[in-house]
């Protein structure tokens, strides 16, 4: 197996003129940058569409994208929009992405586009369109329907919508199901964000650089998923959730962390042979070359929290049929999956996990300060396993240097053979890079030494610095490709 490196950077965090990275020539443009470095994967977070809390891990959905991601320089080019119609280019601070801002430009400018869609798009572009509808159609229907009914209560949760529209399958009994114009928009707006996308994987094939995805183990309770497929999910007679999803505490929150997602009825996934999971699953892995499982311990044990507590320490541990589960989901696509295999892992896990012959994840920042049996160290990183600096999760590795307990850097110290004045995130990475492990993976902000204000997420918090961090045009030229070439290398990651 050949040694590899990787970059994670998620798409929102690209550079750009309009406030969030998009599908468009700077998402081209950074794929020439992993090229010409020499990097072989793309890893990001998940593309789906995102909550108030702006997390990619809380979704409406677990099948749609993300309109703000779309490019409006390839509306233009469909003819779509005219020049007067496109968005100005945002002039706020270009290293956050402003949300609100940036969603409300994006649905403005979809909607004029729509409008030119519905009057005057060519054929070839309408035939595509009806495509990808009939290829979607369970999926999307269920959404676009879910996002039109929302849009007209005031973005209300569906469990506070009248009668009439809260009752999935009463309201499709329906003779004419209502808001199916306005659902309409919905559609179209999958079906450019699809379009889109599937540009940017080819153009990254075309350059050798496969994209690692990312699967939420969760979706959020108020997604079309639970409001039309009720029975998938651990719901009381009033459709509240009778448990929610969370872990114990952990390295990240000392009262463990409350996500507060629906949990799931798998009584009923085993009973459709894990249908909805199978369409999930197909569907993520039609969009990226591998699949980051989320919470992969999930599936063969779940923390569930009584739905009336608040704090996820009052939890327990229930089995999951995840034997059943994989049973059903690796016959898709042969070595697919990637198991985010963190946190508290049972010997249960990882032996459900080496069945199904998945990578598992090791990351150096979970390494030091324990026993030196620890899989986190990069001597005892198995090879199979893909080995990180740290996730979307952690602090940079500058800031994690600049954290870091005196007994854990002592260990780092001695783990390398080195001083405390030798320590350097430009010496550390090249510890990773000369590393045993086959596969690497590290935050971009790591391979450019970037300080703690990059870090992509601080778990357990809510706040304007999460999911917010863009990197600039700036600190693409400063950090050249030749340079990180060199580096890749020297240390045998890449064949360049």
């Amino acid at each position: 197996m050949q040694r590899t490196a990787g970059v994670l950077c998620p798409v929102f965090s690209l550079n750009g003129e309009y406030g969030i990275g998009q599908m468009g020539k700077y998402a081209h443009s950074f794929i020439d940058y992993l090229s010409e470095s020499g990097f072989t994967h793309w890893q990001i977070l998940p593309l789906n569409p995102v909550d108030f809390v702006k997390s990619p891990y809380s979704s409406p959905s677990a099948f749609a994208g993300y309109f703000a991601l779309i490019d409006p320089e390839q509306l233009y080019d469909l003819n779509l929009l005219n020049k007067t119609e496109m968005p100005l280019p945002s002039l706020e601070n270009k290293d956050r992405v402003p949300y609100q801002k940036v969603e409300s430009v994006m649905l403005s400018t979809l909607k004029t586009a729509f409008s030119h869609f519905y009057s005057s798009a060519d054929n070839v572009l309408r035939t595509e369109y009806d495509l990808f509808l009939s290829r979607n159609s369970k999926w999307l229907n269920d959404y676009s329907l879910f996002m039109a009914i929302k849009d007209q209560h005031g973005g209300k949760m569906w469990t506070q919508w009248p009668t009439k529209y809260k009752f999935y399958k009463q309201l499709l009994k329906e003779d004419k199901i209502p808001l199916m114009e306005d659902a309409e928009f919905h559609k179209f707006v999958q079906f450019i964000f699809f379009k889109q996308w599937k540009n940017i994987k080819d153009y990254a094939h075309q350059k050798n650089i496969k994209i690692i995805g990312d699967m939420p183990i969760y979706v959020s309770f108020d997604s079309a998923d639970v409001w039309s497929q009720t029975e998938l999910f651990q719901l009381d007679e009033h459709l509240n959730p009778k448990a929610v999803a969370g872990v114990p505490p952990d390295f990240f929150a000392q009262d463990g962390q409350l996500w507060g997602f629906p949990l799931y009825q798998w009584e009923e996934h085993l009973k459709s042979n894990f249908q909805w999971w199978v369409k999930r699953t197909s569907h993520q892995l039609d969009m990226y070359d591998q699949l980051r499982f989320d919470h992969f311990r999930a599936i063969e044990a779940y923390w569930s929290v009584p739905g009336d507590h608040h704090i996820a320490r009052h939890g327990k541990w229930i089995k999951a049929p995840g034997k059943e589960l994989l049973e059903a989901i690796t016959k898709i696509k042969e070595n697919g999956l990637i198991a985010e295999n963190l946190g508290d892992i049972s010997e249960e896990v990882e032996v459900l996990r080496k069945d199904y012959k998945i990578p598992g994840m090791k990351i150096l920042q979970f390494a030091f300060g324990g026993h030196i049996q620890d899989q986190h160290l990069p001597y005892n990183a198995p090879e199979e396993d893909i080995y990180y600096s740290g996730t979307h999760d952690n602090d940079t590795l500058h800031g994690w240097l600049q954290s870091l307990a005196p007994h854990a850097f002592e260990h780092l110290c001695k783990y390398y053979g080195v001083t405390v004045e030798q320590v350097n995130v430009e010496w550390l990475v090249d510890r990773i890079l000369s590393g045993s492990a086959k596969q690497l993976i590290l935050p971009l902000q790591d391979y450019w030494g970037l300080t703690d204000a990059c870090r992509f997420n601080s778990p357990g918090t809510v706040s304007d610095e999460n999911w917010t961090w863009r990197f600039s045009q700036s600190d693409l030229e400063k950090n050249k490709s030749s340079k990180v070439k060199e580096r890749l290398q020297f240390f045998g990651r890449t064949s360049l």
